[in-house]
């Protein structure tokens, strides 16, 4: 009996999938795995070998499946059974681990997405009270103008009016 640690190494494709995943820290291409894999692998071009034309052919799928144990002997029809077996076994449990992990995505998905609405109502409070700051400075800046020009324009008259009085004074004096 065939055991395998990760039902995606049935395949023979290249699959990276993220550390996290892996149910044990051992490599991708630990001996038994590696070897079930290359197995299974001949076991397909083998069956293949067997296959007649009619095979190839007929659009009746699972006249074809079964019509590839035609011509190999028990024995072999067993394993092919069972290899055939065990990759329906991986494809369940990798579609299962799948679904887990789309399950979690969306969870994830939906706290990003009131994450991201939180975000956005913080954002808006700031920007708020920025343009209000911005407001309050721009109003503090003309008042503090207007002041300036007032004070400017009253020094301007005080002066106007010392020097009026300084002329009456001396044309008052003048006239003495």
């Amino acid at each position: 009996s065939l055991t395998l640690r990760r039902p995606w190494q049935l395949f023979n494709i290249e699959v990276n999938l993220p550390r996290w995943l892996n149910s044990d820290s051992s490599s991708n291409r630990d001996s038994e795995s590696y070897v079930t894999a290359s197995s299974i692998q001949s076991e397909k071009l083998r069956q293949r070998s067997f296959a007649t034309q009619e095979d190839d052919i007929s659009s009746d799928s699972s006249s074809c499946y079964y019509s590839q144990y035609d011509g190999i002997d028990e024995g072999q029809r067993y394993m092919s059974k069972n290899f055939d077996s065990l990759r329906l076994q991986g494809c369940m449990e990798e579609n299962k681990q799948l679904r887990s992990i789309l399950t979690e995505l969306a969870r994830l998905n939906s706290s990003f997405r009131c994450l991201t609405s939180d975000m956005d109502a913080a954002m808006k409070d700031i920007f708020d009270e920025m343009n209000h700051l911005h407001l309050k400075d721009k109003e503090r800046e003309e008042e503090e103008e207007r002041a300036r020009a007032t004070a400017q324009q009253e020094e301007e008259e005080m002066r106007m009016l010392i020097q009026h009085e300084l002329l009456c004074c001396e044309d008052a004096l003048l006239a003495h």
